[in-house]
């Protein structure tokens, strides 16, 4: 195997012109009320053989651990499975089991919306079709991270300042840059009950930070706390040399959302040096920066599409039941970031000229912005959304609109072929359609896959990937790309930091073929024997796998199909066999000892090489409307290949297109990793690349 293996999913970009506008494939919708008479339209059935190239899990049984029959309750949400699952220690209670659906019989079945799934998409990123179902997400990063290796001749750079005025009437503030970023000129404080404080900017009376407690190392470098009492004069901090601020501490505010990860300081005041605070420099903060502060705000405190979302790591019960009080925590930071004599952090930008101007600020060091693009939507969360993601003009014409009920005047691949429900609350449908033309059924129907093995074969348990009666396979780590990875969504740059950051675009993701997960389980298996593996055994991150079919498995399915054009038949047919589109005159059915030169991928763990599937058309039968028997018709798929080679696709499409499919010349792939305090982990990489585009971010030039 390689050193460094490839990433495990490749992207299919949109096409788009000058404006950011799909350059789709387009068509009139057929209805199936017989009025496209007039045109050649066929309907009929592909009878096909799907072979498994390496191991397959479509599992459409979903359930947990603790719901496993025999499984015996540990405490601390953990559960000891039954000994004849394979699995030598106790899991957690909510781990997820996979399985297949099963005949009485004991034949595996596919279900055909996963066919058809496989289908919409791959189909849809053939012919540049807009994306649909795309959840909205924002995104966030901390100005401060990684601070300490930039760049001194940054175009950025992190600050302390202190809040010195609000002005009501524009929502602007005044606030004191100090002159240089170092956190050893400011100690953070907790304040004893009974605590005198000063509530004046730049007071510095000594009875007025007294009670204040601050961390202070010792001679050998052991933190110890230090307390300011009443009247005293340390000799470890003269009080006439230091002013004191109000502090607001973590996310919220209040370090409540800190709280869930364990204990931390609740830092609540700051002693800056008297010599810092008067040499720094005024600056005005905008009510444009103010008001991205707030919408930070909002989307931070977003339990749907933001920070608190169900995608925050620590989305347990702990967390879920303090959502709320984090979520009020951080609306009242819009408050405390006005505040006169809150110490707070800001991220400023040094012109040309030698001037300083605010372009981000938060009130504790490790504060969050929100990024200048999210998924949907470009500037923001009041921006427009991007046009890779909306209905096209062409779908939100109507053929009348003086009529109460008309249709679309064209649709793209996804809608033309697999139909649509124009949705109030999904953008990507909305406007298609007019009255009752507001939804379509499709024209392509997958069956159900069946697996073919004889009966004593379909009652042997031991023909799956465990190799023994009733045990399971604990899978790896999925990773990444998800929706909360704003690294692996994009082709090109990311989201942006500022308004003057490029951003990059969004791309269907589809994970790669990885031969190699044929004859080397560890690539999906995790080993109880390792102690890495063991953890993700016991975590609930990963699942645990039953039935898992092993290479060569073969299974039979009819796919039917109603009132298609030429061209959309011999698209439907690259879909399941993308060698057709290399090589239209290419055999429809392979030997199965053949490594094929390309695949399709269908089912769970894919991006860890399960999945890959390549699939023979058996035979094309013809429905004839007057008999209504369908008939075999090899000319049919020749007739319809050579239509869909007619149709427009850009060139990079295709290409995209059939490197993702690509099967013979590889042979595994791994989601990067890295090294950190707590070993190595996915987690890891991505922490540095965030790392590298903080650093990025502050030394890029305007």
């Amino acid at each position: 195997m390689a050193e460094k293996p490839p990433h495990p999913y490749a992207r299919v970009l949109i096409p788009t012109d000058e404006s950011a506008n799909p350059l789709s494939v387009t068509a009139s919708p057929v209805f199936h009320d017989g009025s496209r008479a007039d045109e050649k339209l066929v309907s009929g059935e592909l009878r096909c053989t799907l072979t498994a190239l390496t191991p397959l899990l479509v599992a459409n049984e979903h359930f947990s651990a603790k719901a496993v029959k025999g499984a015996r309750d540990c405490g601390d949400g953990m559960v000891e499975l039954p000994s004849d699952w394979g699995v030598p220690v106790p899991v957690a209670s909510d781990k997820t089991v996979l399985e297949p659906w099963r005949l009485p019989c004991g034949r595996i079945v596919l279900s055909g919306s996963g066919l058809k799934g496989m289908l919409h998409h791959s189909l849809a990123a053939l012919m540049g079709a807009p994306m649909t179902r795309v959840e909205e997400q924002f995104f966030f990063y901390r100005p401060n991270l990684d601070v300490s290796s930039s760049d001194k001749n940054a175009r950025l750079e992190p600050r302390v300042a202190v809040v010195l005025k609000h002005q009501d009437e524009n929502d602007t503030l005044t606030i004191r840059v100090l002159p240089q970023m170092h956190r050893s000129q400011v100690k953070f404080a907790t304040a004893k009950a009974g605590a005198r404080l000063n509530t004046e900017i730049g007071g510095r009376q000594s009875a007025a930070m007294t009670g204040l407690q601050y961390p202070k190392p010792d001679r050998r470098g052991n933190q110890k706390t230090t307390t300011i009492l009443p009247g005293s004069r340390h000799q470890e901090l003269d009080l006439n040399d230091w002013v004191h601020f109000t502090y607001a501490t973590g996310t919220d505010g209040e370090g409540e959302l800190a709280r869930v990860f364990g204990a931390p300081k609740d830092y609540r005041h700051a002693l800056v040096k008297a010599a810092e605070f008067e040499a720094g420099e005024n600056l005005d903060v905008t009510a444009d920066v103010l008001a991205w502060h707030d919408m930070t705000a909002d989307k931070l405190a977003d339990a749907q599409q933001g920070h608190l979302s169900a995608r925050h790591p620590l989305s347990g019960d702990n967390f879920s039941r303090r959502k709320q009080e984090i979520a009020n925590g951080i609306q009242r930071r819009k408050k405390t970031i006005r505040r006169p004599g809150q110490l707070i952090y800001v991220e400023v930008e040094k012109m040309p000229a030698g001037e300083m101007r605010v372009v981000s600020l938060g009130q504790n060091f490790r504060y969050y912005w929100m990024k200048q693009n999210s998924v949907r939507k470009r500037s923001g969360p009041k921006g427009k959304e991007r046009p890779i993601l909306l209905p096209l003009e062409s779908e939100r014409r109507v053929l009348d609109p003086d009529m109460e009920h008309s249709p679309p005047e064209a649709l793209t691949a996804g809608r033309l072929l697999f139909g649509y429900v124009a949705e109030t609350r999904n953008s990507s449908t909305t406007g298609i359609g007019k009255g009752d033309f507001t939804q379509l059924a499709g024209r392509i129907a997958p069956g159900h896959a069946v697996e073919r093995v004889s009966d004593a074969q379909a009652a042997d348990i031991t023909r799956f990937r465990s190799g023994k009666q009733g045990a399971v396979v604990p899978l790896r780590i999925l990773g990444g790309p998800k929706a909360s990875n704003d690294f692996d969504r994009l082709e090109g740059a990311g989201y942006g930091h500022l308004p003057s950051d490029p951003t990059g675009e969004l791309a269907r993701i589809f994970p790669l073929h990885q031969p190699d997960a044929a004859k080397h389980p560890s690539l999906y298996r995790c080993h109880p024997n390792h102690t890495e593996d063991l953890e993700i055994i016991q975590k609930n991150q990963a699942g645990l796998a039953r039935f898992i079919s092993s290479p060569g498995a073969q299974f039979g399915v009819t796919i039917r199909f109603r009132d298609l054009r030429l061209w959309e038949l011999g698209a439907l047919m690259t879909a399941l066999c993308p060698k057709l589109l290399e090589d239209p005159a290419a055999p429809l059915a392979e030997p199965n000892n053949k490594t094929p030169d390309f695949a399709v991928k269908l089912g769970h763990g894919r991006p860890l090489g399960l999945g890959s599937i390549r699939v023979d058309i058996d035979s094309l039968h013809q429905h004839d409307p007057v008999t209504g028997e369908l008939d075999a018709d090899a000319g049919l798929g020749a007739d319809a290949l050579d239509a869909f080679s007619a149709i427009p696709i850009a060139p990079e499409v295709l290409a995209a297109w059939l490197d993702v499919h690509r099967y013979k010349g590889r042979t595994y792939a791994a989601y990067p990793t890295a090294t950190d305090r707590n070993g190595r982990s996915i987690y890891a990489h991505y922490t540095n690349l965030r790392r590298q585009e903080a650093r990025d971010s502050r030394s890029r030039r305007l």
